[in-house]
């Protein structure tokens, strides 16, 4: 309401809005001023500020017909508020009753809107307090008929839930009671191609960036918009995009894709601060698999039953926190144990939950999964064997030279067999490399003897 009432100095100076749209809203001041008069006089001062109001119409030339409202509006401005501060024997304006006031906003819309069709954009929902709800409620039972979109923006938990019945509506509520006459009218962003807008947002301006830099930029952003948009920006600054002689962005040498903006670190560090303890310690548990893992092998690690894990990951860990997705349900042909996989919902959740381990409990928790996998897939023929890279990394990472170097004669045996005698030869050096710090022992002398064998 203030920045249709001209209130956009501010705003165009700090580049919220543009030049036209400025003038646009000064354009249109003679009418809000006339509209706010006639149809919400009790928003002067309540959610217009009637000072500033009257500055900016008087330096505004209009009809004679802006003399009446702005006298009407001087009356109003000069009126005591309430409180200590109005004339001695007069008594304070009294603020006009919720209901008055979100019929005068109403109203007030209406009318603009006849003349210019009116864009309302409202962000951060989950912010919103009751009194914002109730507006919005009554305002979205109103806009049949009128020349009004109305846009807002929330994080996806607004949605999830509502209140105790003797509570307040809250936003999640009022949406879905919004969505009752309008119909399908909410979008989800995370079904959005990200793909699609990596690629549009990177060519909103002249650009050489190939499709190698294209396609790093959506595997390191997964196509989100506030971290594609961060991460680009901080290449900018940090100098690592630049404009060649005909103004077209290219990339400099020397381009970090590790380093992520202070934007985006303290995003997810907000998300992983509403984690409860028990959640948080299954969340670490689950990293060490990788970005994507399965929920038997977790349940092992930290000791809890199978149904109670996936209870918590397709629970509040998807559904409110946001943090991981479901993938699949598999069984394994040879003993029909059940997996069920999921991943996190972005590789930066999943680095961020990785990197928050510190050297003895990632080593302790990377022994734990590698123990978990092998038992869980004993006995499952080729299904184990394809494991093989998997569990050489994991006691690798817990620093069992023995354990990881018979798992990387394994997986080269099994690359041999396929005829990736590039990949078997990789995991067979991989082994020996791992034995040289090894003491003597009949163990590694076996295992020795077999990986220089194979190859």
């Amino acid at each position: 309401l203030q920045t249709l009432a001209g209130d956009v100095e501010g705003k165009r100076a700090g580049g919220t809005i543009s030049r036209e749209q400025a003038q646009r809203v000064w354009e249109l001041l003679p009418t809000v001023g006339a509209t706010l008069m006639e149809h919400g006089p009790d928003l002067i001062d309540t959610f217009v500020p009637g000072e500033a109001l009257l500055r900016r119409s008087e330096a505004f030339p209009g009809p004679p017909a802006a003399d009446r409202w702005q006298t009407r509006l001087r009356e109003i401005v000069g009126r005591p508020r309430g409180g200590t501060d109005h004339a001695p024997g007069s008594a304070p304006a009294a603020l006009a009753p919720q209901a008055d006031l979100f019929a005068q906003v109403t109203q007030v819309l209406h009318a603009v809107s006849i003349g210019k069709p009116l864009f309302l954009g409202i962000d951060d929902l989950q912010w919103a307090d009751g009194g914002t709800a109730a507006l919005l409620f009554h305002l979205g039972r109103r806009l049949a008929g009128s020349r009004i979109l109305l846009v807002c923006a929330c994080r996806p938990q607004v949605l999830q839930g509502a209140k105790a019945a003797d509570a307040a509506p809250g936003m999640g509520t009022v949406i879905r009671e919004i969505c009752r006459p309008w119909g399908d009218v909410v979008i989800d962003l995370e079904r959005a191609d990200g793909r699609a807008f990596v690629e549009a947002y990177v060519d909103r301006e002249p650009n050489r960036l190939g499709a190698g830099f294209r396609q790093a930029l959506y595997d390191h952003t997964d196509g989100n918009p506030l971290f594609t948009v961060e991460l680009l920006r901080g290449f900018e600054r940090a100098g690592a995009l630049i404009r060649d002689d005909a103004g077209r962005w290219v990339q400099a040498p020397g381009l970090n894709w590790d380093h992520w903006p202070p934007q985006v670190e303290a995003v997810i560090a907000a998300q992983m601060a509403a984690v409860p303890p028990e959640d948080w310690t299954l969340l670490q548990a689950a990293s060490v698999q990788g970005e994507q893992f399965s929920a038997e092998v977790v349940a092992r690690v930290i000791g809890r039953s199978e149904p109670a894990v996936v209870r918590r990951l397709s629970g509040p860990l998807q559904t409110l926190d946001r943090l991981v997705s479901a993938v699949s349900l598999d069984r394994l042909a040879s003993s029909g144990k059940r997996l069920s996989h999921y991943r996190f919902r972005h590789s930066l959740v999943h680095r961020s939950i990785y990197h928050s381990l510190d050297p003895v409990e990632r080593a302790r928790l990377h022994e734990a999964t590698g123990r978990s996998l092998d038992a869980i897939y004993t006995g499952a023929g080729a299904d184990s064997v394809v494991l093989a890279p998997e569990l050489a990394r994991h006691f690798e990472e817990a620093s069992m030279p023995l354990e990881a170097s018979r798992h990387r004669l394994a997986a080269g045996r099994w690359a041999a067999q396929l005829a990736a005698y590039d990949e078997a030869l990789f995991h067979l050096e991989r082994g020996l490399a791992l034995l040289e710090g090894v003491a003597p022992s009949r163990e590694r002398l076996r295992l020795e003897l077999a990986l220089n064998l194979a190859m």
